[in-house]
């Protein structure tokens, strides 16, 4: 997102949420996955039956990892901290996307390691009501704003 799209979603009280992914987080991790992405054939394939499931199969299972991630726990603390700057600490969470993400950033490879997060966020200079924000306490807000509860 660009710093204006942050602006505007603080503006109508929305939170973003940081993405651990690889691409989001180092210029050199994003590097890699746009080569690797280019390495991809768009072509569709005139096939059917079986063989049409076979070949999505196949592309399913595609390993667009890169060889190598660069991406480290204190790129993930910097954008959380810059995302807090442009659009306030109330409008600031966690998307990890642990769940859809190749190569976590070293010290945050799965959810065992948000603890370190959190306490490289104090070490910063975050408080324990701002960590809780970030922590789920935003994104808890937008939802009850939303359902109404």
């Amino acid at each position: 997102m660009t710093d204006d799209m942050i602006r505007a979603l603080a503006k109508n009280g929305g939170v973003m949420g940081i993405n651990f992914g690889e691409g989001f987080l180092n210029p050199k991790d994003a590097e890699l996955l746009k080569k690797a992405i280019s390495n991809i054939s768009y072509n569709e394939p005139s096939l059917t039956g079986k063989a049409l499931d076979q070949y999505a199969a196949d592309e399913a299972h595609r390993d667009l990892k890169p060889q190598q991630t660069f991406a480290t726990i204190d790129d993930a603390v910097a954008h959380i901290d810059h995302a807090v700057k442009i659009a306030g600490i109330d409008h600031v969470g966690i998307g990890s996307d642990f769940d859809g993400i190749s190569s976590p950033p070293k010290g945050l490879e799965d959810i065992s390691k948000m603890p370190a997060l959190k306490a490289a966020l104090r070490k910063k200079g975050y408080s324990e009501a701002d960590v809780r924000k970030i922590f789920g306490g935003n994104t808890l807000r937008v939802l009850r704003e939303v359902a109404g509860k």
